[in-house]
């Protein structure tokens, strides 16, 4: 990796990598101290969409994906399909925010450990 620009590079991912690692790690004391205060999962889960919106607008504001974001919402399939995917990840979100709650935490990370193992293995299932 003698190229400046890839050694750059490799280490904005590294740095960016562990913040998000960090986070992912953070977030179950988040909710713990969400739940003392009597908030539910769902009303957390809501928070949570609700305050996306903005953000999401801001970062396409700052991105110039107007256009972009147009194109993508006048194909109906497009628009079914991202519904389709928002719908399946607060699903998951709403589990993994209810486990933690419940104090699950750790049956939550193996879940999480083991879902991508369980998806590399579907392909060898018969069809």
């Amino acid at each position: 990796m003698s190229d400046p620009e890839a050694a750059a590079k490799f280490r904005s991912g590294l740095v960016y990598g562990l913040i998000a690692y960090l986070w992912w790690g953070l977030v179950p004391l988040y909710f713990v101290a969400l739940r003392d205060a009597n908030v539910a999962a769902g009303e957390i889960l809501a928070h949570r969409i609700l305050w996306s919106l903005p953000i999401l607008l801001v970062l396409t504001s700052i991105s110039g994906g107007w256009g972009e974001l147009f194109r993508v919402l006048r194909s109906r399939r497009l628009v079914l399909t991202l519904l389709l995917s928002s719908l399946l990840l607060a699903s998951n979100w709403l589990l993994y925010i209810y486990a933690t709650v419940t104090n699950r935490v750790t049956e939550a990370s193996l879940g999480y450990y083991m879902m991508p193992l369980a998806n590399a293995f579907l392909p060898l299932l018969p069809h």
